[in-house]
């Protein structure tokens, strides 16, 4: 596999193009390694070569996904949530990287036969916010807040996939900001407060 380094990348790619498009449409349980190879135009040894199961290329999408969030999101989160705002300039960010990786989120955010990746996000920004704002790991209140924050931001996201035409990728974003700093009560509008 190592001497075409082209050919090998474009193989596995393959692969997870067709796993991706089965995954949209099918719970995992029923993809099987004899329809992927059948639809990528490969032989089942060729596929055992880059991937143990239909399991290890899911494994592989999400690993992807969270490297490229932590590179792209978290690590820049860092900086701004030291000064407990969120910068526009994150706000930009963010919605470039919605915008750039739509086909990946929407199906490993909005999928519903998919749970697992938005746990691992949950975790994944969890530990970033605690150890930026040196939260001791124990603080249950905070984990509770912020798990709270975190499910409703991932279901907003999920819906915004779902309900595409009625927020730009930029409305979104600002939205999830202004939630995150000013919290949900905020989004009310006006005339819904009773006395």
């Amino acid at each position: 596999m190592n001497k075409q380094p082209e050919i090998t990348a474009a193989t596995r790619q393959r692969f997870v193009d067709v796993f991706c498009t089965l995954y949209a449409t099918q719970p995992i349980s029923r993809i099987t390694v004899k329809e992927l190879t059948a639809r990528a135009g490969y032989n089942r040894s060729t596929f055992y070569q880059y991937f143990k199961d239909v399991y290890d290329i899911q494994q592989y999408i999400e690993d992807q996904m969270m490297n490229d969030i932590r590179r792209d999101i978290l690590s820049h989160l860092i900086i701004d949530l030291r000064s407990r705002k969120i910068s526009d300039n994150y706000i930009a960010r963010a919605s470039h990287f919605l915008r750039t990786n739509e086909p990946r989120i929407r199906l490993l955010i909005a999928n519903p036969y998919n749970h697992h990746f938005a746990l691992r996000i949950r975790e994944e920004a969890l530990h970033v916010v605690f150890n930026v704002l040196q939260i001791p790991s124990e603080n249950v209140t905070v984990r509770y807040t912020f798990e709270f924050y975190m499910g409703g931001i991932l279901a907003l996201i999920s819906k915004w996939l779902n309900e595409q035409d009625a927020l730009s990728f930029e409305e979104l974003a600002a939205l999830v900001k202004s939630i995150l700093e000013r919290g949900i009560l905020a989004q009310l509008p006006d005339n819904t407060a009773h006395d």
